[in-house]
């Protein structure tokens, strides 16, 4: 239907062809939309296809026995300047964690030896699972793994002896060239006890969604200067990510190690049995380099603009900010001597605070040479 125009003429509007938007099958599981790759209405083969298609959830959420137990944090979604495969194979490599992630989830300096095995073999449209053990587990830990559900999901997973888990759902789809749109969230499963794993239990306490949003560039950006310059700089030395690409990724680098295995059987899967990434002819080049730190890093656009929750906060703490200054100013006016200056000036501090605070929404640069 078009509702905006008047019912006696809505039948010869819609047999103009520039009227017509095509209909895509989707559902709603999760908190998610899922929309299916091509379009048809109720009864076609696409809808009878998608039908038959389950999406690819979250099996803890759908797991009964752990009802009580499981809870999911709110869900983040973000653009990032570098592509879909770069993106997998960055969260497959459970050795990037302590040099990406130096002082928030790891230690550059006290990287111990990693050996990740494949639970099953890689085949097409199946679960590809991956042991991850090193040196550093404790005894709290009983196993570390990582399992991939082409094309899209990846779960990693850490489950204590006590029956609690901790499991990071990385969702990501190539949106263009270059480019990826990343949706994810953490599930908590309390151990049979009723309690959080220890270190985890931070993520489930409450907090606004725009607060988590914004508390997810501390994490993603120290990833993304990395992989940005990574794709760029092989694409530089003939390395293609499109479908019809005859060079193999394994041929610009160099992965002799056990805890290269999972980014190895990625590669291969992608280019022997995916076929790579199926770029429209004509729409299939890689962007320029971006070296400008405030492209490179721009969260408003990535984020802020289209999230309700981001966009909205920011609109409030600008009227915060600006309740502030004004009220420094009214206290310097009305009040005398040191009782001015002090009144005053802690409020115009605390509008400066949170005015720097709120670059968070636009820009947030990360500098590994400064992370030490």
């Amino acid at each position: 239907s078009i509702p905006h125009v008047p019912k006696n003429q809505e039948a010869d509007f819609k047999s103009v062809s520039q009227t017509c938007a095509a209909q895509y099958p989707l559902q709603e599981a999760q908190g998610l939309l899922w929309v299916w790759g091509e379009p048809g209405g109720p009864g076609s083969d696409a809808a009878i296809e998608s039908a038959l298609t389950p999406p690819a959830l979250i099996p803890e959420l759908l797991d009964t026995t752990l009802k009580g137990r499981v809870q999911a944090t709110t869900w983040n979604v973000r653009d990032l300047p570098y592509g879909w495969d770069f993106f997998v194979e960055n969260v497959l490599d459970p050795a990037h964690v302590t040099v990406s992630h130096h002082g928030l989830t790891g230690n550059r300096y006290k990287q111990q030896p990693i050996v990740v095995t494949p639970k099953a073999e890689p085949s097409e449209g199946s679960l590809f699972s991956w042991s991850v053990h090193s040196d550093t587990e404790n005894a709290t830990t009983a196993t570390n793994s990582v399992d991939y559900s082409p094309p899209g999901l990846v779960r990693i997973r850490s489950e204590y002896r006590d029956g609690g888990q901790w499991v990071l759902i990385l969702y990501a789809t190539p949106s263009s060239p270059g480019w990826t749109r990343h949706i994810g969230c953490q599930v908590l499963i309390k151990d049979r006890n009723g309690k959080l794993p220890a270190g985890v239990a931070f993520f489930a306490l409450p907090m606004p969604v725009w607060l988590n949003h914004v508390l997810t560039s501390f994490f993603l950006h120290q990833d993304l200067v990395f992989l940005h310059h990574q794709e760029q700089t092989l694409a530089d030395r003939g390395n293609l990510a499109a479908g019809d690409s005859t060079a193999s990724y394994l041929d610009h680098v160099f992965l002799p190690g056990t805890q290269d295995r999972a980014v190895r059987d990625f590669r291969q899967w992608l280019q022997k049995t995916a076929g790579g990434i199926p770029w429209a002819k004509g729409r299939d080049a890689l962007p320029p380099r971006v070296r400008n730190k405030g492209e490179l890093f721009d969260v408003y656009n990535t984020h802020t603009k289209h999230c309700r929750h981001c966009s909205r906060a920011l609109v409030n703490l600008k009227r915060v900010r600006t309740a502030l200054f004004a009220a420094a100013f009214v206290a310097v006016a009305v009040l005398n001597g040191l009782a001015a200056v002090g009144v005053g000036g802690m409020l115009a501090l605390a509008g400066l605070a949170l005015n720097r605070f709120m670059q968070l929404f636009y820009v947030y640069e990360f500098e590994h040479a400064d992370n030490d």
